[in-house]
């Protein structure tokens, strides 16, 4: 599927007799001291065992809730413990649930991303067999479960990837919480990066009133983002 904003996957599907499956990734994010890419953001993927689905293949951190876990919170501070050995328990969430269906297993799948704010270094384990911190033209060199870079399609995995990116990166506007913005998000909070304008861009909310504006990446773009009707409140030129 090409990568649209939230596209097809942003209502959730109802098929009878399929299973709900529900889930939690995280981002975590680190400025690399390594040149050529001093300075850029990296999002940390794991790569997966030889077995289970996407064998091999990377993808983020996170995993299915159990039906033990009281929110989907807990699911994601469980999986980034068991999978790659960070404590973390204070998350921004990214954006909306995202649903996919897989009919060959009459199973829908509903995806919830967070940035996780992580308390010590990450490591490997049975699960992930490999740790790497990627930037956006590295990953797609990757296999990354779900991506096809030659048809330009990209699973939910792929889009919670570049979401990650969108927001780890310097915002493009930091200023007054203006009618024209508030009037295109949902809502806009201190502890959730928000859709505005159709899907085109990410917002959050500081605690002293401004907002933070940022771009949503898309590889497959000709800037490598979506532009919309805010492109004006950035740098110019």
């Amino acid at each position: 599927m090409v990568l649209e904003p939230y596209g097809s996957f942003m209502s959730e599907p109802s098929y009878e007799g399929f299973d709900k499956v529900t889930a939690a990734f995280g981002i975590i994010g680190r400025e690399s001291s390594l040149r050529p890419n001093i300075g850029k953001p990296r999002v940390l993927v794991k790569q997966r065992n030889g077995d289970g689905e996407f064998p091999w293949m990377f993808d983020l951190p996170g995993g299915a809730a159990d039906p033990e876990d009281a929110s989907i919170e807990q699911t994601l501070e469980r999986e980034l413990l068991e999978e790659v050995g960070v404590r973390a328990s204070y998350f921004f969430r990214i954006g909306r649930p995202m649903w996919e269906v897989r009919e060959q297993e009459r199973k829908i799948v509903e995806y919830h991303l967070f940035y996780a704010v992580p308390f010590g270094p990450p490591r490997e384990s049975v699960e992930a067999v490999n740790l790497a911190w990627v930037n956006p033209m590295s990953v797609l060199a990757l296999k990354i479960a779900g991506l096809d870079v030659e048809t330009k399609a990209m699973s939910p995995m792929g889009v919670m990837i570049f979401d990650g990116f969108s927001v780890i990166g310097e915002p493009f506007y930091v200023g007054p919480l203006t009618p024209e913005i508030a009037n295109s998000a949902d809502a806009l909070h201190p502890k959730s990066y928000s859709l505005l304008d159709h899907g085109r861009y990410f917002g959050r909310l500081d605690k002293d009133g401004e907002v933070k504006l940022f771009r949503r990446l898309n590889p497959f773009e000709p800037k490598g983002y979506f532009a919309g009707s805010f492109e004006h409140l950035g740098p110019q030129g």
